[in-house]
């Protein structure tokens, strides 16, 4: 594999081609026979980069399946990665940020969710609505929300049917005692999720 791959590589460039993009999964190792750590995983992605960084025109992206490894295993394997790819964002205006979510479904919002972004959340909420009966919303990056977003919530969540929710991850303390306090907790479109780590940040404004 490798000498195919710089063999490609090399006719990529004697094509006169500026740049070179591979992308390698190596999910198959995990599942090798009498594996017992990630020494194996490590030394082929060593390998690739080896074969690769000669060239700064030339950028490999390692694939692997998640649930191929325990989540101890897939952090190391994250570690030895300087830059993570990462889907594109739904939206992102430098102070809100959207970002879909597949395992489990939904959106991660990020950031400070204001009155003058009530509009586009909500229409990449419908969006993303359309599509499954749960779906959650991670807020584990969220930095502030104000009573409007959480009203928004409520009234997307009221017109739900009613086998669907909308399930809540990662919210800051002070937001869930509001929803508690205003009894929006009590709609059967909304649903608590995940709780929040104890480093997390987060605001409610007015």
């Amino acid at each position: 594999m490798l000498r195919t791959l710089e063999r490609e590589v090399d006719e990529a460039f004697d094509q006169g081609f500026r740049a070179v993009r591979l992308t390698t999964d190596f999910s198959w190792v995990l599942g090798e026979p009498g594996r017992s750590d990630l020494s194996q995983m490590l030394g082929c992605e060593h390998q690739v980069g080896e074969a690769v960084s000669p060239s700064t025109m030339a950028m490999a992206i390692c694939q692997v399946d998640k649930h191929a490894c325990p989540q101890d295993e897939l952090v190391a394997l994250r570690n030895t990665h300087e830059v993570l790819v990462e889907v594109n964002p739904e939206f992102d205006d430098g102070i809100l940020r959207i970002v879909r979510t597949f395992e489990p479904h939904g959106l991660r919002v990020e950031g400070e969710l204001d009155a003058a972004r009530h509009a586009v959340f909500a229409e990449k909420l419908s969006q993303v609505t359309c599509e499954r009966r749960r779906i959650h919303l991670d807020f584990s990056r969220l930095g502030f929300i104000d009573l409007g977003g959480l009203n928004l919530l409520a009234h997307h969540a009221t017109g739900l049917r009613s086998d669907d929710a909308l399930v809540l991850d990662h919210l800051p303390p002070d937001v869930e005692n509001v929803i508690d306090m205003v009894g929006w907790h009590r709609l059967p479109g909304l649903a608590r999720g995940r709780e929040r780590t104890s480093s997390g940040t987060g605001g409610l404004g007015s």
